[in-house]
């Protein structure tokens, strides 16, 4: 019966290749499979790697650690011990990855949601708990009803199913609907969340005693997650590892 349904699948598949050809989700070329992107798309990206804050995962342009010593912190972080016990992003917030994070907000473009995923899951399961719960930063319902959906609850049920981790998509709620981030300053950001979210009396007892991999699109200053992780630690998370798409990268 398996072998059958697997070739009922793959001929399936085969007729829509034939009608619908995969293509390039970023630039439209053909490519071997849906959900690929094209080698000049995947090598115009800029990954983020070591060396990096062992924290925030902020990317340095040099590391001043000789091999073998303990992971150095940047500035921020040693100024101020963030929530979380991690955060890690897969790729820089430039030009390339804007254009993709943009096309999957705010213009319907889902194709990479699952390719994007499986390359959050592989940046942070080191990190993460074997018993941990992925949730999502949440949007207001007002915001949620504009949108249609939130990329952040996308990529966490895409992550879940390939993790094979549980997920949690409705205990932590934005509680206040919140004015754009954008052209705040780091203080205005941290102030413009503060009070923004909650945990739903259903979802306290889910997430008491749990750890939590967190998951947003874009990291710009940090000040959504670190109020989402304030909110989930005072609720009685154990811990939480915070995963994005994209990070912001100033000098």
């Amino acid at each position: 019966m398996n072998s059958l349904v697997k070739s009922v699948a793959l001929l399936g598949r085969g007729v829509v290749d034939s009608v619908l050809p995969p293509r390039c989700f970023s630039c439209g070329v053909l490519v071997a499979s849906h959900g690929d992107m094209c080698p000049k798309c995947w090598t115009g990206l800029s990954f983020i790697s070591k060396p990096q804050c062992e924290c925030c995962g902020f990317p340095f342009e040099f590391s001043s650690q000789e091999e073998g010593e303990a992971g150095q912190l940047c500035g921020a972080c040693m100024e101020t011990t963030p929530p979380f016990i991690n955060a890690r992003s897969v790729f820089r917030y430039d030009d390339a990855s804007k254009r993709l994070i943009l096309a999957l907000k705010y213009f319907d473009k889902l194709e990479g949601v699952e390719p994007f995923a499986k390359l959050m899951w592989r940046t942070i399961k080191p990190f993460a708990a074997e018993d941990a719960i992925i949730v999502p930063v949440p949007l207001h319902r007002r915001r949620l009803f504009q949108r249609r959906f939130n990329q952040s609850a996308l990529l966490t049920k895409a992550m879940s199913k390939y993790s094979g981790l549980d997920m949690d998509m409705l205990s932590l709620l934005r509680i206040k609907p919140t004015a754009s981030q954008g052209g705040l300053s780091r203080k205005l950001r941290a102030e413009n969340v503060r009070s923004a979210f909650a945990i739903a009396e259903t979802g306290k007892n889910k997430l008491k005693g749990r750890s939590v991999v967190l998951v947003d699109d874009v990291h710009t200053t940090g000040a959504t997650v670190n109020e989402c992780v304030r909110i989930l630690l005072k609720g009685g998370v154990t811990s939480v590892a915070v995963i994005s798409l994209a990070r912001v990268v100033s000098r």
